[in-house]
């Protein structure tokens, strides 16, 4: 299936993006209903769907700098965390409005943060020293016993509701960890994960995305290393990068995954590669097949870097892509 970029809305106009805006004057915008993709993240902003989809807009959101994290109640999805700054908050309608920081503190920062699949009260936290959780909403953190630290600084916490007490954390150096018993014991689980670039023992990950029908199943983008997959909980991890871009020598911009809750045989990754010293291309790559194979279906004509990456309904589009010039769709036919 070929895809192109049907529409953006909000760009920033510049030399880069032009191309982009001239394709929004020209085809209608389309987006997504509230309810099914509301609220993405950008480097920082927030990007809210209106009401009717018909069009993304950008808010700033609480507190100052970059955005490392916005995570959706699986079964709540007006309630968000996010984390920004080392500071965490919480919204309850959809990040219209958010109360007062529920973690802050000098000592460390909040990094990664989710909410406990069954439990509502219950939070989980990846600060850049260790994993932190809460019974109370937010009110009182505490550290589980033996717990875990962290080397690295965490990138994401995944949970499901299939396994309820599955937690994984993914890192930009110290791997993957699991833990079984909602937080409480862990296990590295980095069987056949490349070494990193640098002094990283483990190559740092850069996206991750979760079976929504399998917690077994998960893939994570590995920096200049490609996709890689498990289908056992992280005991063994494959590579799975046929058709996307190889031997990457340096580091180029994070790599964005995505999974469609309805059929998760479909991801999609944004993949940037050098060319040579003073040039990135850039691409989306679609597979049907669960990642065994991907398929080159839209360049990315802004040269720029994509933040995160959504699948949509059918009568909008593919997908919906948040980059440096907007929101943008990307077309199924």
């Amino acid at each position: 299936m070929r895809s192109k970029i049907l529409a953006v809305s909000q760009c920033k106009i510049n030399s880069r993006l032009l191309v982009l805006c001239l394709v929004a004057f020209m085809v209608s915008c389309q987006s997504v209903k509230s309810g099914k993709v509301s609220v993405l993240v950008g480097d920082k902003e927030l990007w809210h769907a209106t009401e009717a989809g018909a069009s993304w807009q950008s808010k700033r959101g609480p507190g100052e700098g970059y955005i490392e994290s916005l995570t959706k109640d699986l079964h709540d999805q007006r309630r968000l965390l996010l984390c920004r700054g080392g500071i965490v908050w919480m919204s309850k309608n959809e990040g219209r409005s958010w109360g007062s920081a529920i973690f802050k503190t000098v000592e460390e920062q909040g990094v990664a943060a989710t909410f406990h699949p069954t439990k509502p009260n219950t939070l989980l936290l990846a600060t850049n020293r260790r994993f932190l959780i809460s019974t109370n909403g937010g009110k009182d953190w505490t550290a589980a016993s033996p717990g875990l630290e962290f080397k690295w600084r965490p990138l994401t916490i995944l949970v499901s509701d299939m396994k309820a007490d599955r937690v994984y954390v993914m890192t930009r150096g110290d791997g993957v960890y699991r833990s079984d018993d909602g937080g409480n014991h862990w296990m590295a689980t980095n069987s056949n994960l490349p070494k990193g670039i640098g002094a990283a023992p483990v190559a740092p990950i850069e996206s991750t995305v979760l079976n929504p029908k399998n917690p077994d199943l998960v893939y994570i983008a590995v920096e200049a290393r490609g996709i890689y997959k498990t289908v056992d909980g992280g005991a063994n991890w494959i590579r799975v990068s046929q058709g996307l871009p190889d031997t990457i020598m340096y580091r180029t911009f994070p790599w964005i995954l995505a999974i469609d809750p309805m059929n998760p045989q479909r991801l999609i990754v944004w993949a940037s590669w050098p060319v040579h010293s003073d040039r990135i291309d850039s691409a989306f790559f679609l597979s049907e097949d669960g990642s065994t194979s991907w398929n080159k279906i839209a360049a990315d004509p802004a040269q720029g870097r994509v933040f995160a990456v959504q699948f949509v309904d059918a009568k909008v589009g593919l997908a919906v892509a948040i980059t440096e010039g907007g929101a943008m769709v990307l077309s199924n036919r």
